[in-house]
């Protein structure tokens, strides 16, 4: 193990040597490239320790023992779901086991780092071991065969109007990917083109009146560095980071904490519809709000019932995918001489940032009408038909991907995809309904235990280093340094759209240029005035 000097002479090395590898640092100071990595990644940290020379370096010790904590947690809760209470030394054992997956050096796990451990994470945040006999929740809770639920629901939401009726919903997204092709012989022709896997979660949440509040975005990274000078705040989700890209009881428990604290002011009390998983724990969840009352759907019933997964998600997929693959197709200089296509989009989706693809997030969920999430709630019986203008009844049979969205959607797929075999919109939609946005996929497994850890195993990258939550795959966006930089950007464009006849976007556009110019001008006289008057 090395000593804080020779972390430092790590640290150096790798400053003046920008764009080597981690097993070059490692065979240049003798360690593995998975400690390069944990040391890098607590440089700072090092860095202030050593310059101090204070016990503020043991501090610094303990916390790097935080994604062992954080996984022996993660573990924990997946043991009792399964019906099983860890001991004292199963949690020391399985903690060193998991130190030596991620490459943590100098983990004890001693009786004293055990205390602590159940201090933070047992003692605060306590979990229900399901017995053969326990019920999943002691929340309100659906909890009889789909024969009975309408009679049982009808009851739970007499109480509550319709615009107080909510529904939360998690789904995964390849937020860059291109359409996957058939399976014909032509898939042979661009083997080599890898289906991007880059991917997050999105959790929506929606009222029966059909309200539409700002959507869940969780992916691996931290701070990517595309959010570099942006007020996160301010974009049209609320984005969470987690190693897996998955939604996770805190992470929920955040988000519905701001809602309900929302709901308080607005003094109005609520419930919300959700479904039984791993990530969505009634112990964090039960009675904890006090103008939301949460209801869990059962396990068996929960596709026929949950309001989201009967239309609105897969609009709003329809409307993304469009946003994706028109962008994608515009930066092709020209489709019809592009002898491949596919290839050529496919190295223009590495350039999409998380941000571009959060702000895409943010236009399809706006493009998803309310009348849309109001027939949702109608085919599970929450919302009479009666209500609905006749333009909107609801059909059992209706065809998803058959409203224009979807055929512009196809068009952009046959462009993208020519001259593959033909995908169609609903395989490129359905596709991702596999997507695990939870740890449940192990959950109520013989075997969860070996999946468990398989899973934390798949959480390192190709090269079999410990994947950095500050670790941002997406190139850094161009940067326009100054206010004249971006005015002749702007003009440029405003020039392009007069050419091509687009006369409308071509004065918005000028527009706020004339805005941004009126600022500069504010600015100007405020600091002059400042000046005059000091």
């Amino acid at each position: 193990m090395l000593n804080l000097e020779q972390k430092i002479e790590v640290i150096k090395h790798a400053a003046e040597n920008p764009g080597i590898s981690f097993r070059a640092i490692g065979e240049k100071h003798g360690i593995g490239k998975t400690q390069v990595s944990t040391i890098l990644k607590s440089k700072d940290s090092i860095i202030a320790a050593f310059e101090s020379n204070s016990p503020t370096y043991k501090r610094a010790r303990m916390s790097k023992f935080s994604s062992v904590n954080e996984a022996l947690y993660s573990w924990y809760t997946a043991a009792c779901s399964n019906k099983t209470r860890p001991t004292g030394p199963q949690l020391i054992a399985k903690a060193k086991e998991i130190s030596v997956h991620l490459g943590v050096d100098g983990f004890k796990g001693t009786g004293g780092w055990l205390s602590k451990w159940k201090q933070r994470f047992v003692t605060d945040k306590p979990i229900a071991v399901r017995n053969d006999s326990d019920d999943i929740s002691a929340a309100d809770t659906v909890t009889t065969s789909s024969n009975s639920w309408e009679d049982q629901l009808s009851e739970i939401l007499r109480d509550y109007k319709t615009e107080d009726i909510f529904s939360l919903k998690e789904t995964g997204c390849f937020w860059k990917a291109l359409p996957k092709h058939g399976f014909g012989e032509k898939e042979k022709i661009h083997a080599e083109i890898k289906h991007n896997k880059s991917r997050f979660t999105i959790a929506f949440l929606v009222s029966g009146a059909g309200v539409k509040l700002k959507p869940v975005v969780i992916w691996s990274c931290k701070s990517p560095r595309c959010f570099e000078g942006i007020n996160v705040t301010e974009l049209p989700v609320k984005y969470y980071h987690e190693k897996n890209s998955w939604m996770t009881g805190e992470i929920l428990y955040d988000y519905l904490t701001a809602f309900n604290q929302e709901m308080l002011f607005q003094k109005r009390s609520v419930v919300l519809l959700l479904d039984t998983a791993s990530c969505h724990p009634p112990e964090l969840l039960e009675e904890k709000f006090s103008n939301t009352k949460v209801v869990f759907l059962p396990d068996n019933t929960a596709s026929s019932m949950q309001p989201l997964d009967l239309g609105v998600i897969t609009n709003f997929k329809v409307h993304y995918k469009r946003l994706l693959l028109q962008h994608q197709l515009a930066k092709v200089d020209d489709v019809s001489s592009t002898t491949n296509v596919t290839q050529s989009i496919a190295d223009i989706a590495k350039a999409i940032t998380v941000l571009t693809a959060i702000r895409w997030v943010g236009l399809a969920w706006s493009s998803v009408n309310s009348s849309t999430i109001q027939k949702s709630f109608t085919k599970v019986g929450i919302l009479a038909e009666t209500k609905l203008d006749d333009a909107q009844s609801v059909s059992d049979d209706q065809n998803l991907f058959a409203d224009v969205q979807s055929a512009a959607l196809s068009c952009l797929i046959d462009q993208a995809m020519a001259p593959l075999d033909h995908c169609s919109v609903e395989e490129y939609i359905i596709g991702e309904e596999a997507l695990p946005v939870c740890d449940d996929f192990f959950l109520d497994s013989e075997d969860w235990d070996k999946s468990w850890m398989e899973n934390l195993a798949n959480s390192t990258d190709v090269d079999g280093e410990v994947e950095d939550e500050d670790f941002d795959p997406c190139p850094p966006p161009p940067k326009i340094t100054c206010l004249k930089q971006a005015i002749e950007t702007l003009e440029d464009v405003t020039t392009f759209l007069e050419q091509e006849g687009q006369v409308e976007q071509a004065t918005s556009v000028f527009q706020v240029i004339t805005d941004l110019a009126e600022l500069k001008a504010v600015n100007l006289t405020q600091t002059t005035l400042e000046k005059y008057f000091a």
